[in-house]
């Protein structure tokens, strides 16, 4: 066990003598205290958006655009036709050829036909004026195709023209072509009845 220390009184005194520590300043209310983050804006940054004191309201069905419909005129393909083409559309045309696709530099029976093709529509070339006995799809042929196109508002599958070239005439040009050719040639036909 060890003995209890006695401790000089004049250290007792001094204790005694010395004043107590000041109170602790009261903290201030909450709804006033400073916000000096969000009042101080950091060198640089951009100043904070205000916050808008309502939201707007969610649209509802009305404020909604309708989806564009993708259905491809019965008469396809027309003059001026300007709706979805046939490798977009929900009722996709069946293809009733199976020709070779072609572009520039090709040539042979395929290029041939596709200039009487164009022709029948109006559409003239080298080949169906008889400058091209090599039946080669040259600008002329280009040309014609794309006056085709444009008039009749046709566009080949991007699909193909990533295989292949810018100008080629792939199954929905050929397709357009064909039937535009049939259906002249059975108006033509309706006509000439009528004329008997």
């Amino acid at each position: 066990m060890t003995p209890e220390r006695e401790v000089a009184p004049e250290v007792i005194q001094q204790a005694q003598a010395a004043p107590a520590p000041p109170p602790a300043p009261p903290a201030p209310p909450a709804e006033t205290a400073p916000t000096v983050a969000a009042e101080q804006p950091v060198e640089g940054a951009p100043p904070a958006p205000p916050v808008p004191s309502e939201l707007p309201p969610a649209p509802g069905p009305e404020d909604v655009a309708p989806a564009e419909s993708k259905v491809m005129d019965a008469e396809w393909p027309l003059r001026g036709y300007e709706g979805p083409q046939a490798w977009e559309a929900e009722n996709t045309p069946e293809l009733t050829q199976n020709h070779l696709m072609i572009s520039s530099g090709s040539a042979g029976p395929e290029v041939a036909e596709l200039a009487e093709f164009l022709a029948r529509l109006g559409y003239s070339s080298s080949i169906s004026t008889g400058q091209n006995p090599t039946n080669t799809y040259d600008n002329t042929v280009a040309d014609a195709v794309r006056q085709f196109c444009t008039d009749y508002g046709v566009a080949e599958d991007p699909a193909v023209l990533r295989a292949r070239t810018d100008d080629t005439v792939g199954p929905w040009i050929w397709e357009a072509l064909t039937r535009a050719v049939y259906k002249q040639a059975n108006a033509q036909a309706g006509e000439a009845e009528k004329q008997g």
